[in-house]
């Protein structure tokens, strides 16, 4: 059990964790930009969210882990963002190396971006599941 990223329009793209998988990532992901996610509001604190159009992580975030959808625009915005993260990942991890969950967070990440921009192009909105 756990969250699936879908699009309605191609099966044949796919990426998803185990919840505490998906949460774990995205403190990963949080720490990336200087944020505790467990400080901000939906995560146990009062901390306020940065404007997505300043940190476009933000659409990925502060979002539900089991429903909802990211827009064409939200996924559009979101692209470049996350694979610049993935890119530093990947030097940092090479595929040889490090932990298995951080390979595959990697990997997933990967698919997470085809998946942005197949609905960034086509003007679908991405699907939690």
């Amino acid at each position: 059990m756990g969250l699936d990223f879908h699009i309605e329009s191609n099966k044949e793209l796919h990426a998803g964790w185990s919840y505490s998988g998906f949460m774990k990532y995205r403190r990963k992901l949080a720490n990336e930009i200087g944020l505790v996610l467990n400080d901000m509001i939906g995560f146990g604190g009062d901390e306020e969210w940065p404007d997505a159009k300043d940190e476009p992580l933000v659409h990925l975030l502060d979002h539900s882990d089991c429903d909802g959808e990211l827009t064409a625009d939200q996924c559009r915005e979101l692209l470049p963002r996350l694979k610049e993260i993935v890119d530093e990942w990947k030097e940092r991890t090479p595929a040889n190396m490090g932990f298995a969950y951080e390979r595959y967070d990697i990997q997933q990440s990967e698919e997470l971006c085809n998946m942005l921009e197949y609905c960034a192009e086509h003007g679908e909105s991405l699907l939690f599941l």
